[in-house]
């Protein structure tokens, strides 16, 4: 998403086969995290058919408040090891 982001600032007009093929993976993947941006984030994409790429509608402050600082991302990791220790040991 950080990546999609930038080519939206940029004015890259990115769209979901260009960046599936920049990381390698399936462009229904890339279309979901467009989706996410603009759905659960609100980012204001929209696509423009002639230049077949997402662009942003107004300028808006992406991933300012939305991921995780080192500590956040480490307890995270560390909750999801113990939950799932607590999954297996269920089962």
């Amino acid at each position: 998403m950080q990546h999609i982001d930038r080519e939206l600032r940029n004015n890259g007009y990115p769209n979901c086969t260009r960046v599936a093929c920049h990381f390698e993976v399936s462009s229904k993947s890339i279309q979901r995290d467009i989706e996410y941006m603009r759905d659960v984030l609100n980012a204001p994409i929209d696509y423009d058919k002639k230049k077949k790429g997402y662009f942003y509608k107004q300028h808006w402050a992406f991933l300012t408040s939305t991921f995780l600082d080192r500590h956040e991302a480490e307890a995270l990791k560390a909750t999801k090891k113990v939950l799932s220790q607590y999954q297996c040991a269920k089962n």
